[in-house]
């Protein structure tokens, strides 16, 4: 396994691994990992997703709802 890839609606994650990563997976035991449990990756998920959002679709902030 080099890369992992996953699918988020319309979004698609791809991460390659590095070779330490592939060395340490050959170790490892079959296990599962609740990613909801790490802040940081659903951080980026929401990064990302509004990041592919095209402008004129986006919600206005609050900043600007203030401004209007």
């Amino acid at each position: 396994m080099d890369d992992i890839t996953f699918s988020v609606g319309a979004v698609t994650f791809k991460y390659s691994l590095t070779h330490e990563q592939k060395k340490f997976l050959r170790l490892a035991q079959e296990t599962t990992v609740d990613l909801n449990q790490c802040p940081v990756f659903s951080d980026h998920i929401t990064d990302t997703i509004h990041a592919a959002i095209p402008d004129e679709l986006k919600l206005p902030t609050e900043k600007q709802l203030k401004y209007a």
